[in-house]
């Protein structure tokens, strides 16, 4: 993005405010930060190349600082990572993310009272900085949670608001109708357990919007013990204090800002509130401010959206690099569970064409929901509901997972489970080493998908060891409602040491993993290279080729419990097993999977 492109984005945003006057305190901003930038970061982002990402060295691991430091105690959890840098190397992890720990009043984190200040149960700004810094030594980035959204009411913008200031109640977006009545297009995020939109604040008898959470949904009826108010962004004055925010988190260091809940930024009447036209042009702004600070960070966009509105984000290349892939995890998920590939390939038909300077984060799960709904961007409406409810039936019963965003005698079914990959995979009902080893297989050959197909392969704390389902949070009155806590546990090194006993769950996953993800290390076409889909009509197997320069990786994934037979057409090394494989049948065993490297 270019200086015209910022001025033309901020007359769009603003059009009662004169864009230079904008333009020159947001480039007024930058310089402030440009000067008080640390000289250590400053030849950090000389020693990186601009698209590291794309390489095939990068894996994102995710985390809660508290939770993956289970055994450390209260405000030395930032320190606990430092002291595990090790068991990273040794997975192969250069990129950690550690999920929101900002000072909060609640949500996992994502409640954020104080943008500058570490939550005192989890450490402080300088424990902060001095973790990315041994990180950064050790060749480890960093991407921290940018919760762009809105604030807790425990922010001192929201502390002001409730004591009736006029310029911080901007910096909100309130119902001018006083009536609490939610717009008719804008759906319920969390309707079992924050009805509405609009949370009441009777301190000044307002209602204030609340995408996610309300402390007060009805007048005097109280739901929860914080409430999120979501900011107003039609205010420019609010992009330019969350500006500051970012740049000051980047002067610590970060490498990657993960934006949460992006498309809920920009509030219109008469439409659904999400992914609006002017989302894109705040993200440019952003972008924009922090290329200018720090030359190799980059953002990563949560956004839940069908594939073009996500392409969009990525504005041809000339703004942020980075997002999940929403639609391609539950294409898998529903791969391993009918053994069926056919979403699959129609999803990697999909992302076929995204700029080259792009890539997508590549995951099965992370700290949320397994959600499925994007698959009815694949099969079309009519289908995704018998879709949905089989995906339903499967993963409720036996005590899989358990529903998200489901009224229990209202809802058919939900097109959302909570649950563990281990656990929703049936790994907590198996009754003997046999069928454990075969859910095992299924854990490999997800991960062999994660590290072959491109993009950036991403797990999430405890997958490398087959955490199971904590049912405990349910015996919390705060966290009962929210059924995503089955998978947010807390992890013991004992639980993590398992991984060095042989014939343990832990130790036939971490460890083939880790052998898989070195593999991947040495070839660069899993990262940079080019793919191509082999047009099979077996729905069983995924196979294709990935290409660069003389590297031609040639990879098969058996979805069955069927083996498998193909016929090689030129002579080939197998990665894996490490050696030479002529023309002829091979047979890939069920659940299993081949990654050859032609000679």
């Amino acid at each position: 993005m270019n200086k015209q492109d910022i001025k033309t984005a901020l007359k769009q945003l603003y059009p009662s405010f004169q864009a230079s006057d904008l333009y020159d305190k947001l480039i007024y901003i930058i310089k402030s930060f440009k000067i008080t930038k640390p000289d250590y970061l400053r030849q950090w982002d000389e020693k990186l190349e601009k698209s590291w990402y794309k390489s095939s060295d990068h894996i994102f691991y995710v985390l809660y600082a508290d939770l993956f430091c289970a055994d450390e105690l209260t405000g030395e959890k930032l320190e606990g990572i430092s002291k595990r840098i090790n068991y990273f190397k040794e997975l192969g992890v250069t990129n950690i993310h550690i999920l929101p720990c900002l000072k909060s009043s609640g949500d996992a984190g994502f409640a954020v009272d104080d943008y500058r200040q570490i939550d005192p149960d989890i450490g402080n700004i300088n424990q902060f900085k001095e973790l990315i810094k041994k990180l950064h030594e050790n060749n480890i980035k960093i991407t921290f949670d940018l919760v762009l959204n809105h604030t807790s009411d425990n922010h001192i913008w929201a502390k002001e608001v409730k004591k009736g200031s006029k310029k911080y109640l901007d910096y909100y977006i309130r119902d001018k109708t006083k009536s609490g009545k939610s717009w008719p297009l804008v759906p319920d995020i969390f309707p079992e357990f924050a009805p509405g939109h609009w949370d009441y604040v009777p301190e000044i008898d307002e209602y204030l919007w609340a995408s996610f959470y309300s402390r007060y949904p009805y007048k005097n009826k109280k739901y929860n013990d914080f409430a999120q108010w979501d900011l107003n962004y039609k205010n420019p004055e609010v992009l330019f204090e969350m500006i500051k925010n970012m740049l000051y988190l980047a002067n610590l260091g970060v490498d990657v800002f993960r934006f949460d809940a992006i498309p809920h930024m920009w509030k219109r009447h008469g439409t659904d509130c999400f992914s609006l036209n002017e989302v894109y042009k705040i993200v440019n702004v952003f972008y924009f401010a922090l290329h200018e600070v720090a030359r190799v960070s980059d953002i990563l966009v949560e956004a839940s959206v069908e594939t073009e509105l996500l392409k969009k984000y990525f504005q041809n290349g000339n703004t942020m690099h980075l997002a999940y892939n929403f639609s391609l995890m539950p294409a898998l998920w529903y791969a391993v569970t009918f053994e069926d590939t056919c979403y699959i390939k129609q999803c990697l038909r999909l992302f076929k064409d995204i700029p080259k300077n792009c890539e997508l984060i590549i995951f099965d799960e992370n700290h949320d929901e397994v959600n499925f709904s994007k698959l009815k961007e694949l099969v079309g409406e009519r289908k995704a509901g018998e879709i949905f409810s089989n995906l339903f039936i499967h993963f409720t019963k036996g005590r899989k997972g358990l529903p998200f965003r489901f009224k229990e005698g209202i809802d058919k079914y939900s097109t959302a489970i909570s649950g563990t990959r281990w656990s929703l995979l049936g790994g907590d009902l198996t009754k003997n080493v046999k069928q454990n080893d075969l859910l095992i297989k299924k854990v490999l050959l997800m991960d062999a998908f994660k590290l072959s197909i491109g993009g950036i392969p991403m797990f999430y704390q405890g997958e490398e060891i087959g955490i199971s389902n904590d049912y405990s949070y349910q015996k919390d009155p705060v966290k009962k409602v929210d059924s995503r806590f089955i998978k947010r546990i807390k992890i013991y090194d004992s639980m993590r040491e398992k991984r060095n006993i042989r014939n343990t769950k832990e130790y036939k996953i971490f460890n083939k993993l880790k052998y898989l993800v070195q593999i991947r290390k040495k070839y660069e076409a899993f990262g940079y290279g080019k793919f191509k889909l082999t047009e099979d009509k077996n729905m069983d197997l995924l196979v294709f080729e990935r290409y660069l320069k003389r590297e031609r990786i040639f990879v098969i994934l058996n979805f069955s419990n069927k083996k498998q037979e193909y016929t090689l057409t030129r002579n080939y090394y197998d990665l894996i097993e490490k050696k030479n494989v002529g023309k002829k049948y091979i047979e890939i065993e069920p659940f299993g999977f081949k990654w050859f490297i032609s000679r």
